[in-house]
């Protein structure tokens, strides 16, 4: 199991929470999000939404991933 302390940061350098870890067609994704991105001048660089989730395939990191 990857430890909760691998963080990614979005373009503002916000970081997005680790909240859980759940099986998408047979792969292990983590899903890390904030809510930061409602008052954020960079939100149109990589959201439309009010909130930014990220799914992070565990199986491309293998036990050690470099997220931004």
């Amino acid at each position: 199991m990857i430890p909760r302390k691998y963080i990614y940061r979005c373009p503002a350098g916000e970081v997005l929470s680790y909240r859980s870890t759940v099986e998408q067609q047979g792969l292990q994704m983590r899903r890390y999000w904030t809510t930061a991105c409602a008052d954020c001048p960079l939100r149109n660089r990589c959201t439309t939404n009010i909130v930014r989730r990220i799914s992070l395939d565990l199986s491309r990191f293998g036990a050690a991933p470099l997220i931004a």
